[in-house]
């Protein structure tokens, strides 16, 4: 055998015995109890509450920013600022989320300070979701659940916007969609967004389709609303007065 294959062959031999050395101390100490197992940490940004109780619709104010997510089930996950101000309850299967007031205080000019608290709702089909003076974001996470869902939303002095899951480029497909945006409301659809069928009521309120796709679309709106629709989406739609 060559000199620099004995060379090698000592080197690999010698690095196989350092590896097998250290495995074998790592075992001992840990069987000493020296050692633990890692366990699965707690998420230190956000709680988690998983909801058993049957849901037919829920009730959101109080300045809310917050996600919903179509799913299978409820869970609500909420953000860690502070001393949260986020409660919520049930009662008669509606499912009530808003600030507990009592936590709100003013700041040193006597202005109320509001923590704008980041919420995720996870969601199966409810009868209706009403939202007041909140921020309001729907996704659809296509990992989620193989599900069809149709919300109604009730809105009031709420932005909504109805989301692309950013995660995947392939467009996002909402089955159907239904919103009764009342007083200084907005509605958006942002993103790579196709909806089967939407129907949205408008009373002194936005719409915006943005980069949304609708194969049938019904819009009834006031005086006081302002629609803005592109061409091919202006060809789909049904558009009526309620004045």
């Amino acid at each position: 055998m060559r000199t620099s294959n004995k060379i090698l062959l000592s080197l690999l031999l010698t690095t196989i015995l350092l590896f097998a050395s250290l495995f074998l101390a790592v075992r001992v100490k840990f069987a000493n109890g020296n050692m633990v197992e890692r366990k699965d940490v707690v998420n230190p940004w956000s709680d988690e509450y998983k909801i058993k109780e049957e849901i037919k619709s829920v009730s959101i104010s109080g300045q809310m920013d917050m996600v919903i997510i179509p799913s299978d089930s409820v869970k609500i996950v909420i953000g860690k600022m502070g001393d949260s101000l986020v409660r919520y309850r049930i009662k008669d299967g509606v499912l009530v989320i808003d600030m507990d007031t009592a936590k709100i205080h003013p700041n040193q000019n006597g202005e109320t300070v509001v923590v704008f608290n980041h919420i995720e709702l996870f969601l199966p089909n409810v009868d209706s979701i009403h939202v007041a003076n909140s921020r309001l974001q729907f996704r659809r996470v296509m990992t989620s659940a193989p599900i069809k869902p149709v919300y109604n939303f009730e809105l009031k002095n709420t932005t909504l916007t109805v989301e692309q899951d950013y995660r995947n480029t392939s467009p996002t497909f909402y089955d159907s969609i239904r919103i009764n945006a009342g007083p200084s409301s907005e509605v958006f659809f942002n993103g790579h967004t196709n909806i089967g069928s939407a129907s949205i009521k408008l009373k002194g309120a936005k719409f915006d389709d943005m980069d949304a796709r609708f194969d049938k679309l019904s819009i009834q709106a006031d005086s006081l609303s302002s629609i803005k629709l592109k061409g091919y989406n202006l060809r789909k739609a049904t558009i009526t007065s309620t004045d």
